[in-house]
């Protein structure tokens, strides 16, 4: 029998998570800090697109906190990762939490069954009886897709889409291809988007090229996924006369009123001339006007009224060179100032007088120096430091960086870091 969870609304197992998965233990609320998965449904159709949430809750007493993060492993789902919302406050269970979400993703998958959501693994930076912690197990109950399928339906299909059509040209000659741009907006996970085939019918008039998929892209829009599909289908007109082209189909499954859709666009009528082609018979080309250009080989060339063809090359050579001369100017001074910094900051940093004000300005020095963010968790600045800065010298800044955070959950003195900073503030 399931249990009803009022943090997060998921359906649990009656007998629970085992409490500890070796050395990772499964830990919740009023703990000073526990991991969620936060999930936009817990029932999807296959190639539904689903949001889902990783989330690290750290109780407000213990300030900033660093922690390590084990990433998800996604091996039986398609994934796009989005942007984070910011951490917010929030209460569970009448005690108060920082709310910092870890990743978002945007998921789908094409089996069926009851799937299990892989799980995050955290890291607990102060002296606590459990070294990594993780969250109860989460599963998504994946439905089978309503039978009888809609011929011409394709398993990525499923979702809202809107679809619209353009032709590249509407009167053309005997022997032309003519293009149409078929543009598909959906919340499905775009590499599995498909047409319809493309049949024209009785009409004989035309040869039709295999469909390109042209490009695509994801995005988040306003928290929803969103992805861009564009596909471009090509005829050859064989016959002259007047034609109407059937219309661009896609056949969809929506999953909010849990039925299949026919998207259909207009009919596009097309009327082909009995003139000759103006293009090849490749299907890459086009009907472009091709003119033939006569010259008076007798004309004589006014060199002198010509005088702007070497003018105007010279004064854009000119103005290139003021501008790179600028440049350099510019990032000169701007090296300049960046040294500046880091030596005052590697002063006040060897002036600590505690290892929290130590950490403030080890964290500057590594912004301005290597553009490094020192708040992530230690697992990732980590391999950032050493590419950064060198095997060596990245793993010394790591070292004095662990110190320091040793120090800042026990004594907060000042850890010794004089040779260090000779290190920082080398060029």
């Amino acid at each position: 029998m399931g249990v009803f969870c009022p943090l997060t609304g998921w359906a649990q197992s009656g007998d629970k998570a085992q409490q500890s998965q070796g050395s990772v233990s499964v830990v919740k609320a009023p703990e000073d800090m526990f991991a969620d998965i936060e999930a936009s449904a817990h029932q999807v159709y296959p190639g539904e697109v689903l949001k889902v949430d990783y989330l690290v809750y750290v109780a407000s007493g213990r300030g900033q906190v660093f922690y390590d993060v084990t990433e998800p492993e996604f091996s039986n789902w398609y994934i796009y990762e989005g942007r984070t919302e910011p951490a917010m406050t929030v209460n569970v269970d009448g005690k108060s939490y920082t709310r910092e979400p870890f990743a978002t993703y945007y998921i789908s998958t094409y089996k069926t069954g009851k799937l299990l959501l892989p799980n995050i693994n955290v890291k607990i930076p102060y002296p606590s009886e459990h070294a990594w912690i993780t969250h109860e197990n989460r599963f998504i109950q994946v439905v089978p897709l309503p039978q009888p399928v809609m011929n011409g339906f394709s398993a990525g299909n499923v979702g809202k889409f809107e679809m619209s059509v353009d032709v590249s040209k509407k009167q053309v000659n005997h022997g032309d291809v003519i293009q149409l741009n078929v543009r598909i907006i959906s919340n499905a996970a775009a590499p599995k988007v498909q047409l319809k085939p493309y049949e024209m019918n009785s009409l004989e008039g035309f040869e039709v090229f295999p469909v390109i998929r042209e490009k695509m892209s994801e995005s988040v829009v306003r928290g929803q996924y969103q992805s861009e599909v564009s596909f471009r289908i090509r005829l050859k007109a064989l016959k002259s006369g007047k034609w109407t082209l059937p219309s661009v189909e896609i056949v969809t499954f929506d999953p909010q009123i849990h039925r299949y859709r026919l998207i259909q666009s207009d009919e596009i009528p097309i009327e082909v001339l009995a003139g000759e082609s103006g293009m090849n018979d490749g299907p890459d080309n086009f009907g472009e006007d091709k003119t033939n250009v006569k010259t008076d080989t007798n004309t004589s060339i006014n060199w002198k009224a010509l005088w702007w063809l070497w003018v105007i090359p010279l004064i854009g050579i000119m103005g290139a060179l003021i501008l790179i001369f600028m440049k350099y100017c510019r990032n000169y001074r701007n090296h300049k100032k960046k040294n500046r910094k880091i030596f005052e900051y590697a002063e006040r940093l060897k002036q600590s007088k505690s290892s929290e004000e130590q950490m403030k300005y080890l964290c500057l020095i590594l912004d301005e120096k290597y553009h490094l963010d020192g708040h992530k968790p230690l697992k990732s600045l980590e391999k950032d430091l050493i590419q950064s800065a060198g095997q060596d010298k990245g793993m010394k800044i790591f070292s004095l960086m662990q110190q320091i955070q040793q120090s800042l959950y026990s004594t907060k003195e000042p850890v010794p870091c004089d040779e260090l900073i000779s290190f920082l503030v080398m060029k």
